[in-house]
């Protein structure tokens, strides 16, 4: 009779422990689902890393180009058309919106 009982509560306790702990190991906070989620995100993360990388070496390498050791006349002359608005008596402005 013990036997009985002690099958009856024990069986089921396994049984629920054991689906617990499957529960967590695939949806827990460092389960495999969310494993595999932020793996994703970290791939995601080094390609926005990268461009980003690459945009500040293209702009590093714009202020050089107008830096004092080193003047890119060509650029000087660009950027003071773009933003002084200054063009040559010589030349036609057309404005695009």
């Amino acid at each position: 009779m013990k036997n009985k009982l002690n099958h009856f509560i024990l069986l089921p306790s396994i049984i629920l422990l054991t689906a617990y702990f499957i529960i967590a190991a695939l949806n827990g906070q460092y389960g495999v689902f969310n494993r595999i989620k932020f793996m994703a995100e970290e791939k995601l993360l080094i390609e926005k890393l990268a461009s980003e990388k690459a945009r500040t070496n293209a702009l590093e390498h714009r202020v050089k180009r107008i830096s004092d050791d080193f003047l890119d006349l060509d650029l000087l002359d660009q950027q003071a058309r773009k933003y002084l608005a200054v063009a040559r008596s010589n030349e036609i402005i057309v404005l695009v919106n």
